[in-house]
């Protein structure tokens, strides 16, 4: 926790500014993780995010493969073999519209009491899930859960909005088009396109994430993304000329 590295960093003699500065450069250089801000009182992201330091990189990169993925058989498999429709459902809705009900959070990694029967199907079973959890549990409690979910909304991979999670970067690349009355050109007041020569893996996705947290609804796809606030229309697309620069 903050107060853990704070008493850490203390023995070393880094306190005060000097602690804040290393602490962020840190962060930016990808050695810890530490979504909180306090450089900026008003920021969005205080919170949740200000108690946690994330330090296990390999804990982070289990966080990482337990949600940005497209093979979920073996959760599929799971809800279908114990008559579970509920759960199927919501396991083959993500996997459509990358949109996250809270329940599965505990079947994204081992191990806790609410999906033990799951993971213990998976190590009996199916060879391909269980050697990709080789390394063994990821959580232990419902505290690490919220961890987890902290550190994928600290990478800008999920959202919560309208009592589930967004998670664009776990959409099939070949998921393309948005319902069609949603891109009219006729509500598009204003238009800007630029280009790139090329864009950061994934920072169309993430832009994605930051805009749906501070808007009424979106719907998108892997290319598109419309969002809605108060009447109004955005929409943000992104794509590839023959050239093979973004815009």
């Amino acid at each position: 926790d903050f107060q853990e590295w704070k008493d850490l960093a203390r023995t070393t003699g880094l306190q005060g500014e000097l602690f804040n500065i290393c602490t962020s450069f840190l962060h930016e250089t990808g050695t810890v993780r530490y979504f909180g801000n306090f450089f900026d009182p008003q920021s969005l992201r205080k919170g949740a995010f200000d108690n946690t330091v994330y330090l296990d990189v390999q804990w982070m990169i289990s966080v990482l493969k337990g949600l940005v993925r497209h093979d979920r058989q073996a959760l599929q498999d799971f809800f279908a073999s114990t008559g579970d429709s509920l759960m199927l459902r919501r396991v083959n809705r993500l996997n459509a519209t990358a949109r996250l009900h809270p329940d599965l959070l505990p079947f994204l990694w081992p191990s806790v009491a609410a999906s033990a029967k799951y993971w213990a199907a998976v190590r009996q079973g199916d060879l391909q899930e269980r050697d990709l959890w080789a390394a063994g549990d990821v959580v232990s409690s419902g505290t690490d859960v919220d961890k987890a979910v902290e550190l994928l909304e600290g990478f800008d991979l999920v959202v919560r909005q309208r009592g589930e999670y967004l998670v664009p970067s776990a959409l099939p690349q070949g998921k393309l088009w948005v319902s069609a009355d949603t891109c009219c050109s006729s509500i598009c007041t204003f238009k800007f396109r630029t280009k790139y020569p090329r864009l950061p893996a994934s920072l169309f996705q993430r832009v994605v994430v930051r805009v749906a947290g501070r808007v009424s609804s979106v719907q998108f796809s892997s290319k598109t993304a419309v969002f809605y606030f108060q009447g109004n229309v955005c929409t943000a697309s992104v794509d590839s000329d023959s050239d093979g620069a973004e815009q």
